[in-house]
């Protein structure tokens, strides 16, 4: 019992940490974002400054998927101390003495990730952050493309519906980019929780072998 009360304290205290490291992403992000689209507002629209616009376009974009990927690669642990956690409370509140072998299963996060088959759904906490990331990206795409419009030794745009069509391009490009960001994270990530899963599952195997 001992045991199983240290398990659950170090996976509560893993899980602390966990959102708090997402918590500090997200601020330092927020932060990030007010200060470039307030240098945007200020600067960024008058003439002949249009490539300060096209600058805190690009800085964002690149910011938009660097923190994405951040929150991803945190996704999957923090998921899955939350399953061990209710896990091991069910534990807790059993009487009967559990075995170390049932606590190796808890301590597996990959195969708890897995098995719970965790979605992006609504519901999830996680999709909300993902959703303002990438909302906030693709703004900053669009704030390239009409940084885009306004250097003319570049692209000659001077109809307002080329320039439209310009920053609608360039935000359904940074939309495609996170998106594909968002699914290249996801598959990698599933098909290394499967192989360690896997392999833990074998090594118990043969454990249980060889205790029979």
């Amino acid at each position: 019992m001992n045991s199983l009360r240290a398990e659950y304290e170090q996976t509560w205290q893993d899980f602390r940490h966990r959102t708090t490291v997402q918590t500090t992403i997200l601020s330092v992000y927020f932060a990030t974002v007010t200060g470039l689209i307030y240098t945007f507002a200020q600067h960024g629209t008058e003439t002949g400054k249009e490539w300060i616009g096209l600058l805190v376009g690009l800085i964002g974009v690149f910011l938009s998927i660097g923190v994405l990927a951040l929150l991803l690669g945190e996704r999957r642990p923090w998921s899955a101390d939350l399953t061990r956690l209710e896990r091991l409370e069910e534990m807790l509140s059993n009487k009967s003495e559990p075995t170390e072998r049932q606590l190796e299963r808890v301590s597996n996060y990959h195969c708890l990730w897995l098995e719970e088959k965790y979605s992006f759904g609504l519901a999830g906490s996680f999709t909300w952050y993902l959703l303002i990331v990438g909302i906030t990206g693709t703004l900053f795409g669009a704030i390239v493309g009409f940084g885009l419009t306004g250097l003319h030794w570049l692209i000659p745009l001077d109809h307002y519906y080329t320039r439209l069509v310009m920053v609608i391009l360039c935000l359904s490009m940074t939309l495609i980019s996170l998106i594909a960001v968002f699914y290249t994270i996801k598959t990698r990530t599933i098909e290394k929780s499967e192989e360690k899963c896997d392999e833990r599952k074998k090594a118990l195997k043969r454990v249980e072998d060889g205790d029979g």
